[in-house]
């Protein structure tokens, strides 16, 4: 289901140009502050919200710590082997505007590396 405020980010996201757009792709000053505006109240209804129903959510959110998330564990579902619960890393390329090289691995042994070695098998031996 898609909710009014998300509705709303989709649009916002439409009327903003690719970044190669020529300038007279670009909206006007106005309409770019009443999108920032708009996230700004979205954003803050979310973080309230959130707030009230979490004592927890509002110590973390409080530290104001922010970093970009450059590793931990994500969960992928492949459509020929299932579940896959696997560590990545994200590197930053150096010379690029923000490319990153992303690698994904399983623990050894566990039901995921398994998996994966199973892939790999099926991607060796397609008609099998």
């Amino acid at each position: 289901m898609v909710t009014a405020s998300r509705a709303a980010r989709r649009h916002q996201r439409g009327v903003l140009p690719a970044p190669r757009a020529g300038r007279d792709q670009h909206p006007s000053e106005q309409v770019l502050d009443n999108i920032a505006r708009a996230l700004r109240l979205d954003t803050d209804a979310e973080i309230g919200g959130l707030s009230l129903r979490s004592d927890r959510f509002r110590t973390l959110w409080a530290r104001q710590d922010v970093r970009q998330k450059t590793s931990g564990t994500t969960l992928l579902l492949h459509p020929q082997v299932g579940p896959l619960d696997l560590q990545y890393e994200k590197l930053a390329l150096p010379g690029t505007s923000g490319q990153m090289l992303i690698t994904y691995h399983a623990e050894r042994d566990s039901p995921s590396y398994e998996r994966l070695q199973l892939l790999s098998h099926l991607a060796e031996n397609p008609a099998e």
